[in-house]
């Protein structure tokens, strides 16, 4: 929204009704919520497997040109998916790799449009907000227990971890930031069982504001040190 408003285009946004146990924290659109959508294109950032519960119906008004928003993480797309490229138009994806993908299962347009993302560190903090050791070089991944975890696949970023610094003496720590491991409490002790005694991977489950988690983002990327004096 904030893109086209820079490109000068009027726009609107619908709620999709998916109910998710999602933190409502961001209001700025609230103005823009419209029941009716009055504009012929629209983009709809919904995957396709939660499209079918939440198609609007007006989506399917003759003369609508409706563009749908995917993600996903292999190169052969689900075969379930397939009644999807019934209801849209186009797709658009964020990344080459995805493109691919989704232009291997259908003859219609897919677009490659990456996230037009601004990202202003409105309220710096200190790594040691984060418990991030000075001395240490930080990896951090971030995920939602309401998602899939085996898309998010930190299992993998842990396996990564302890292959590439093996001796345990590296000045290294990986920093796995989650949410709602409180309503998927099996799958949080999981996660950390597969950690065990390994103190150099922290599991932090937290709902964090907009700016603290901007904040985050920046204190892992922002490092003092360099891996290579690691």
């Amino acid at each position: 929204v904030r893109a086209a408003d820079l490109a000068g285009l009027t726009t609107c946004v619908a709620d999709l009704g998916v109910n998710l146990k999602a933190d409502e924290s961001d209001f700025r659109l609230l103005d823009r919520l419209r029941d009716r959508l009055p504009y012929r294109p629209s983009i709809v950032f919904a995957n396709p497997d939660v499209l079918n519960k939440c198609w609007p119906a007006q989506l399917r008004e003759p003369d609508r040109y409706r563009i749908g928003y995917w993600f996903w993480e292999f190169d052969v797309l689900p075969k379930e998916w397939s009644y999807a490229f019934e209801l849209v138009d186009e797709i658009w994806v964020a990344t080459e790799f995805v493109r691919a993908a989704v232009a291997r299962s259908t003859s219609k347009p897919v677009t490659l449009m990456p996230h037009p993302i601004e990202v202003e560190v409105r309220r710096p903090l200190p790594r040691s907000a984060f418990g991030f050791d000075e001395d240490v070089f930080w990896f951090l991944v971030t995920f939602d227990y309401n998602s899939f975890v085996e898309r998010k696949n930190p299992y993998a970023a842990i396996k990564a971890f302890r292959a590439a610094f093996p001796a345990g003496s590296e000045k290294v720590g990986l920093f796995i930031k989650t949410i709602n491991g409180a309503i998927r409490p099996q799958k949080l002790a999981a996660l950390r069982d597969a950690i065990g005694d390994e103190r150099r991977i922290v599991v932090r489950d937290q709902a964090m504001p907009r700016d603290e988690m901007v904040a985050l983002l920046a204190a892992a990327m922002l490092q003092r040190g360099e891996l290579g004096q690691a």
